[in-house]
């Protein structure tokens, strides 16, 4: 019998957890394929519960989706896994296509084709615009209102289809994050997660991780997911922590690249309308760490006795 594991971090987000599930669920074709859930309680400020048979583990504070996949990862008994979100809903017979991807690509990341949704009717409508994977920009700009937002390694969509190839698959610079098909012996061969903590940001880690060693990335044609785009449940978010981007951009800039100079050197010289400034303002001017005058002096001093590297909170 086949088995695949599913692992989906979930934070504040008890109802579409459970919308999740049940969607999981009803859509299943395959009758001997045996399906592990393991949900990911990443410090959640309400009560997560999950249906008879399915593992939950809690973290006892938020450590960060990409921590909450290394876990749900660790913890699996399969080699099969998928990797999503828990505001997904999938088509019928999504788990034949899985199957048939892992068969053929065990050593890869496949991603599905992405559309979104606001209220669960609307998914797989007709007219949907489409994801098609993504790709990385090193550095861009964007004009927000009145000023130019900077921003580096960050994904943007493709929107175009792609050439597909006879198995209805292709190459893409990066995976989107929402749906990704993989084995436990590929997302430990690139080193996992390495604890990064919010979604947009966590795309970019592991697919260049993954093309650093050898794996190639996949979005699949006959696999489609639809998302929500986290616009649910925004009432029970914690907001948005500036010093958790930064951390994250810090860290792929010192664990991703032999030289990250050139990376350091954009992070730091933008004016102060650019969002990367507010962050370093809002940390020296936290309780902590209000001595340090110079946020390179900040990030110098965390990198080299290993708090930001091994996870810690900043």
């Amino acid at each position: 019998m086949d088995e695949l594991t599913i692992i989906l971090p979930v934070l504040n987000c008890q109802k579409t957890l459970l919308r999740t599930i049940a969607s999981l669920a009803r859509n299943c074709t395959l009758p001997d394929l045996n399906i592990n859930m393991i949900v990911v309680d990443d410090g959640s400020d309400v009560p997560i519960t999950c249906p008879p048979g399915i593992q939950l583990i809690r973290h006892s504070r938020n450590l960060g989706v990409g921590a909450a996949f290394d876990t749900g990862i660790k913890a699996a008994t399969t080699d099969n896994l998928v990797l999503m979100g828990a505001d997904i809903l999938v088509p019928p017979m999504w788990d034949e296509r899985v199957m048939e991807i892992l068969a053929d690509y065990p050593m890869a990341i496949t991603c599905s084709v992405g559309s979104g949704f606001d209220k669960e009717p609307q998914a797989f409508r007709p007219g949907r615009h489409l994801r098609y994977g993504a790709h990385i920009l090193k550095y861009h700009e964007t004009q927000m209102g009145s000023h130019v937002q900077t921003d580096i390694i960050q994904a943007r969509w493709n929107r175009e289809e792609p050439v597909w190839d006879e198995d209805g698959m292709a190459r893409v610079g990066c995976v989107l994050g929402a749906f990704y098909v993989t084995t436990k012996r590929a997302v430990t061969s690139v080193g996992g997660f390495m604890g990064h903590r919010l979604w947009g940001g966590l795309e970019p880690l592991i697919s260049i991780r993954a093309k650093r060693s050898g794996l190639p990335l996949y979005v699949a044609a006959k696999l489609e997911t639809a998302h929500n785009y986290g616009r649910l449940h925004k009432s029970k978010e914690r907001a948005v922590r500036w010093d958790i981007i930064l951390y994250n951009k810090m860290m792929m800039a010192h664990t991703m690249f032999e030289d990250p100079a050139e990376l350091m050197t954009l992070l730091y010289k933008h004016g102060p309308t650019n969002w990367l400034s507010t962050a370093s303002k809002l940390i020296l001017n936290s309780k902590d760490n209000g001595t340090i005058e110079d946020i390179r002096e900040f990030h110098r001093q965390h990198w080299l006795n290993g708090l930001i590297k091994g996870g810690e909170e900043i």
